[in-house]
């Protein structure tokens, strides 16, 4: 099991040497920020006239410029062909927004939690193994957990990014909460654990 960080001799607090980040770490890091992230974003959309919806108003417009091809992907918010309103307008363009840094969080610490992999499947083989299963069963059981949970994810993130309902009708965007963002972090989280999961079992499986 990996060692937690303690103190260090010299009175300074952080992780020693030999400590290695769980796949629960890393995703728990993800959601925090995304969460937070995701969460001051909501509060600027649902009080746009303060300083920091004013603020954050700003940012998503500088952001539309530096993501606009995932703008142009997601197209418009169509509300059914209905007139678009500006609440509707700015939840559409904060709805993209989150979801791109979202991703962007998620996948930046996939790739930076390469080199620990290995301990998550060395993690995951004693957990097989504390199961009851044995020899070749290992093996076999990491190569079916790698489809199921990366067939989740793929699950997850297919429902996010192309089933995002909240502006397809105009049922759906009359009744429009900017609470209703919060979908965005939760899915990404869902997705970025299985992920990490499909990594352990991705070493861990035969070649």
């Amino acid at each position: 099991m990996p060692v937690r960080p303690t103190a260090q001799d010299d009175g300074q607090w952080g992780p020693p040497p030999g400590w290695s980040p769980t796949a629960g770490d890393v995703v728990v890091l993800g959601a925090v920020f995304n969460l937070t992230y995701s969460g001051i974003v909501i509060y600027a959309l649902a009080n746009p006239d303060g300083l920091l919806g004013t603020a954050v108003r700003k940012w998503v417009e500088i952001g539309r410029t530096l993501f606009a091809p995932a703008y142009f992907l997601a197209g418009s918010a169509g509300c059914g062909g209905v007139k678009v309103s500006p609440f509707i307008a700015r939840a559409w363009a904060f709805d993209i927004h989150i979801i791109v840094i979202n991703l962007i969080v998620a996948a930046a610490l996939i790739a930076a939690s390469r080199r620990y992999w290995a301990d998550w499947s060395r993690q995951l083989y004693g957990a097989l193994g504390r199961l009851g299963l044995k020899g070749d069963a290992i093996p076999l059981r990491a190569d079916a957990g790698y489809g199921t949970v990366l067939c989740g994810a793929i699950a997850v993130l297919w429902w996010l990014l192309l089933q995002n309902d909240l502006f397809d009708s105009a049922a759906h965007c009359v009744s429009l909460q900017p609470w209703h963002l919060l979908r965005i972090p939760l899915l990404v989280t869902t997705a970025h654990g299985l992920a990490c999961v499909a990594a352990a079992f991705w070493v861990a499986r035969d070649p």
